[in-house]
């Protein structure tokens, strides 16, 4: 695996803070998503980009700190958060 990308819509957005190591987000599945901890290592060095679209609101402060956090966390990752009401 070389470079991945994840993105969240609407309200699926929540759902991208367990990829980030934030919170359980509104999942449906009881058992860990990765299967093992080799696996979420992997995914961890491979993701490079997290897209959230129409899903950031008020009171998701940890999944912003979670966002920020992979924003800095290495060299060409980055975050793209998109709100409708304001970009058209």
């Amino acid at each position: 695996m070389r470079n991945v990308v994840a993105a969240g819509f609407s309200s699926s957005v929540p759902n991208l803070g367990p990829l980030l190591g934030a919170g359980a987000g509104d999942m449906y599945y009881s058992s860990d998503p990765w299967q093992g901890s080799s696996s979420a290592t992997l995914l961890q060095s491979a993701l490079k980009e997290v897209w959230a679209i129409d899903g950031i609101a008020k009171g998701s402060a940890e999944l912003h700190d979670a966002l920020a956090g992979f924003a800095l966390s290495g060299p060409g990752r980055r975050v793209c958060i998109y709100k409708s009401t304001f970009t058209g």
